[in-house]
């Protein structure tokens, strides 16, 4: 099912549509400020695996924590005072960041240097969503020049049997997110995207 959703307004009943079809062990089409994506419970193994398979996603490809705000996040990620600042300083915003994974990061999660990628999105629509929810959403988003997974009508037509929910905000552009590792030092930009990372890793 495909629901419009308005951007300015970010709530109505679409809204607890979205949250129990989340609790429900869903997939649901999520708008950020990177484009279109796919979002489901973090507590939902099962559907953490769907997603994987939705997407056609090796285990070792990241998939990412959306986050409301910062509360949570040393729940699920080792915080240096350092990575805390920083994140705090460009949130709510275009980056994605890499971070060691703490034990409440799901198995399927996992990377082979036990990292967890972790954001929050400048889209109110999907931060509505979060915090309506109360607990992060594990994400993955689509290729960067896909025409096609900027139109939710477009993805409805390609993917409707593999998706519970469609949340429509409008054509939006795929854009990356910069990625920036913080799990170590020397911190390092894994892809430059919007987000401008020069006053992180002093590139």
């Amino acid at each position: 099912m495909r629901l419009a959703v308005d951007p300015e307004r970010p709530y109505g009943r679409w809204l607890e549509r979205a949250v129990g079809t989340l609790k429900e062990g869903g997939i649901v089409l999520v708008p950020s400020d990177s484009g279109y994506g796919l979002a489901c419970s973090v507590l939902s193994h099962a559907s953490i695996e769907k997603l994987r398979q939705v997407k056609e996603l090796e285990t070792q490809k990241y998939l990412t924590l959306l986050f409301s705000d910062l509360k949570r996040i040393g729940e699920y990620a080792q915080l240096s005072d350092y990575a805390f600042k920083t994140i705090k300083r460009a949130i709510p915003g275009p980056y994605t960041f890499v971070l060691q994974a703490t034990k409440k990061v799901p198995k399927l999660l996992d990377t082979n240097q036990r990292t967890v990628g972790i954001r929050i999105p400048d889209h109110p629509v999907t931060l509505a969503v979060l915090k309506e929810i109360e607990e992060p959403l594990v994400h993955s988003s689509f290729p960067s020049g896909e025409a096609l997974y900027t139109d939710p009508v477009e993805i409805e037509n390609r993917m409707k049997k593999q998706l519970d929910l469609l949340l429509d905000a409008g054509i939006l552009p795929v854009t990356p997110t910069t990625v920036v590792d913080l799990s170590q030092e020397p911190y390092m930009i894994l892809r430059q995207g919007q987000g401008d990372a020069s006053w992180i890793v002093g590139a």
